[in-house]
């Protein structure tokens, strides 16, 4: 009721203002077109445009030349869509400068409307620095166009002139938003969504950009509670549901991932995204049954899709089911070929990098040409920058004895991750196997330095001095560290007994060496390593017996077959 007043007393005022000739005379035809448009007045603001128009319409035709009147018919136009006349009333208002600035704005909405942007776009910069004109508006009204012609630049400009005039505005703050964050400019989109929830609290888009920004810059509480107020608002918005489970999987509270996703999935009402999402946080909460029951349900679904099949993949090796997880990821390969990743759990189980099998069952069995033509097709679509698909290479690669090409791959890794503790033991032991003892020894003392309570490290660095013949009583020392921890390791004992062989202490690397066999086991290398003391110490029956037992558990190492005909035909 407010506002018909206002108009009312507005127009009123116009009207004492226009002073055309038949008021003056005061004939009964001027009064007809005076409560004429003041009856237009009153349907205008009220809404009713049919009804305003009807009667400005009839209000212009008794008084032809007032542009007042046809300033309210242009306006009115406007509203009900009839830009041509909307069109030829503003242009004949635009002379006369009491309504110039009006005229102008109705002109350029039409151009607007009509597709003529530039034209719209010239209408408002004349008027935007005169001050008889509702600048915050036209503002407004610039700053969309800018925006929609890709000048974005502009709209910038023209949005932060408008907060100035008006910093409380809902539309100029989510713009500036919206801009600051394709900028880049996290903090003042911050500030910006921030402004616009406090405006309009129940605004869930403005609370969505805000959790994602608060979420990519890593404040992770508050974007949590910004996703649960959007989904408070609007329970079926599946980009905050997404959203949120990504930040619950990312932070590993799977826990609370499965309390929200679980009364949505019994209800049948998680998209694609949200099912996955929820096997997902099933699996990494260890309910693997439940985990795969999903994913395999989807797939029976919706068909053979990848992100299923890794999932499903990933899961049975981690169950060490390896001959299922097996075929599993040949059918993502297939679908896939390209994907690298797609190779890197194939390569871990068909060469047994994995581990052992949960049972012979789950054991992979597979040609060596399979495996081949595998390991070529993923060679060709490795990154230089991937450290796990560079390091896995160089584990296969030097499991395969092809050493220049495993080195090639782990210096790769090397270069991408220095201190990386996996591959340095690595390329340590493919140096050793190479009898390239210093490269080896580099990697070991580096190892020791950053872990020299590990006594895995520190026998293998006090093995590698010993190959290699130097700093003994320092290797003697680690093996004695080492053995402190793990006083039953048969290897390490092994260890200990060949520095004491190369510090020709062969009684004693004797006695260590026995002790070793007695905790591993028939191990060719020990059995070696004995025969070889037994050597030195002049007991020659002794050593062949030792060497037999090497080759029994080595038959292919022939330097020792040859070194034993050697000493059986003396």
């Amino acid at each position: 009721m407010s506002k018909i007043i206002l108009i009312t007393i507005l127009v009123g005022v116009a009207i004492l203002s226009l002073q055309p000739q038949s008021l003056h005379s005061q004939t009964l035809m001027d009064e007809r077109s005076l409560i004429a448009y003041l009856r237009g007045t009153f349907y205008e603001a009220r809404g009713n445009y049919p009804e305003a128009y009807q009667w400005y319409s009839y209000s212009s035709n008794r008084e032809p030349q007032c542009k007042r009147i046809k300033l309210s018919l242009a306006r009115i136009s406007l509203e009900l869509g009839y830009l041509d006349k909307a069109r030829s009333y503003s242009t004949d208002v635009l002379t006369d400068k009491r309504y110039e600035a009006e005229a102008s704005m109705i002109l350029a909405q039409v151009e607007y409307l009509e597709g003529n942007k530039e034209k719209a776009l010239g209408l408002l910069e004349n008027l935007r620095s005169r001050n008889d004109v509702p600048r915050f508006e036209i503002l407004k009204f610039l700053s969309r166009i800018y925006l929609e012609m890709g000048r974005i630049d502009d709209a910038q400009k023209t949005l932060e002139e408008a907060k100035a005039i008006f910093p409380e505005d809902l539309y100029v703050n989510y713009r500036l938003g919206v801009i600051y964050t394709k900028a880049g400019d996290l903090d003042r989109a911050i500030e910006s969504f921030r402004k616009v929830v406090e405006i309009s609290p129940d605004f869930s888009g403005a609370q969505l950009a805000l959790a994602s920004i608060l979420d990519h810059v890593g404040k992770k509480d508050e974007a949590e509670l910004y996703y649960k107020s959007v989904l408070k608002l609007d329970p079926g918005n599946t980009d905050a549901l997404n959203a949120l489970s990504q930040l619950y999987l990312e932070e590993g509270e799977f826990e609370k991932g499965i309390e929200l996703l679980r009364p949505l999935f019994r209800q049948g009402k998680l998209d694609d995204r949200g099912e996955v999402n929820y096997g997902r946080f099933l699996y990494e909460a260890g309910k693997l049954d439940g985990a795969l029951n999903i994913f395999k349900r989807i797939l029976d679904e919706q068909g053979e899709k990848p992100a299923v099949l890794r999932v499903i993949a990933e899961i049975e090796v981690s169950r060490k089911h390896y001959k299922t997880a097996y075929g599993y990821l040949k059918r993502l390969i297939d679908l896939e070929p390209d994907n690298f990743s797609n190779y890197m759990g194939l390569l871990l189980v068909a060469y047994n990098v994995a581990g052992e099998p949960a049972s012979k069952d789950e054991a992979v069995s597979v040609s060596d040409e399979e495996r081949r033509r595998y390991l070529e097709k993923a060679s060709k679509l490795v990154s230089n920058d991937s450290f796990d698909g560079n390091y896995l290479f160089g584990v296969i690669y030097s499991d395969l004895k092809e050493y220049d090409k495993a080195e090639r791959y782990l210096r790769r890794a090397e270069r991408l991750k220095p201190d990386d503790r996996g591959n340095l033991l690595e390329l340590a032991s493919l140096y050793e196997k190479r009898g390239m003892y210093g490269e080896a020894i580099e990697r070991l003392k580096k190892l020791w330095e950053a872990f020299p309570d590990d006594p895995t490290i520190a026998n293998f660095y006090g093995y590698v001095l010993a190959e290699k013949g130097e700093e003994l009583d320092f290797a003697e020392r680690l093996l004695k560290k080492a053995l402190s921890k793990e006083p039953e390791n048969g290897y390490f004992l092994d260890s200990l007994g060949w520095i004491l062989f190369r510090k020709k202490n062969y009684r004693e690397a004797a006695k260590t060496l026995k002790r070793a066999i007695e905790k591993a086991g028939d191990d060719a290398v020990i059995w070696e390593h004995l025969g070889d003391a037994y050597l030195k110490l002049g007991e020659r029956t002794k050593a062949i017996s030792a060497y037999d037992r090497s080759l029994k558990a080595n038959p292919s190492n022939d330097k020792l077959k040859e070194k034993v005909k050697s000493l059986k035909g003396r």
